[in-house]
Parts: structure tokens; sequence; C-alpha cells
């Protein structure tokens, strides 16, 4: 937490004179953990947050580069991997390749 800078002095005035293990947790696997029950999700994992984190970003436009560098990828081939399109991507990509394979109004 030294590492954080100014960002460790805001948790630190909201989180007053609590202790709270939700804002500096002893246990972080622990916390994630508990967290995930409570809000009731499965088969999500900090590696499901670096997907999440990409697709967002490619969705957003931005280069696979940018993203790749924000990850710390070393290839593009990565970074492909993280980002997911959107549902209106595919479906605006998928017109693309029909429209090319039948005519412009299929």
């Amino acid at each position: 937490m030294d590492t954080l800078g100014p960002v460790r002095e805001i948790l630190i005035r909201r989180r007053g004179n609590s202790r709270s293990e939700f804002v500096f947790p002893q246990d972080v696997r622990k916390s994630w953990t508990n967290l995930i029950k409570k809000l009731g999700l499965e088969d999500v994992t900090w590696h499901t947050l670096r997907h999440c984190c990409a697709s967002y970003q490619s969705q957003a436009g931005m280069s696979l580069a940018k993203i790749g560098k924000h990850l710390g990828h070393r290839s593009m081939v990565s970074t492909a991997r993280y980002s997911h399109l959107s549902p209106e991507s595919t479906v605006e990509t998928g017109r693309a390749v029909s429209s090319r394979l039948y005519g412009k109004n299929a």
C-alpha cells in the first residue's frame, strides 16, 4: 500500500477510524473470494477482470497496441485473445461479410 501515494491517503481518509477489511484487506485472495460469494457470482477470477478491461478498451476503439501495453503483453496475439468484441460489433462484422457475399441488401 505504501507505493499507492495519494490514492493511499484517500483510502485512509475514507476509512476513518475503521480497520475495515474491505479497504485494506490482510489477505487479498480471501477478500476476493468472499466478495464473489457475497455477490453470488460464479467462475469470476482476477483473470476475468483482465479480459473485461481489454474488451471494454477494444469496444471503445483503442488499438491492440495500446491495450497490450496497458495489460503488459509482449505479443499482439495475446492482446487479441483478450479483446472480445461486443455483440453489436459481431453483428456489424457479420453484416459486412454477408453484404460482400450476397450483395448490398443481404
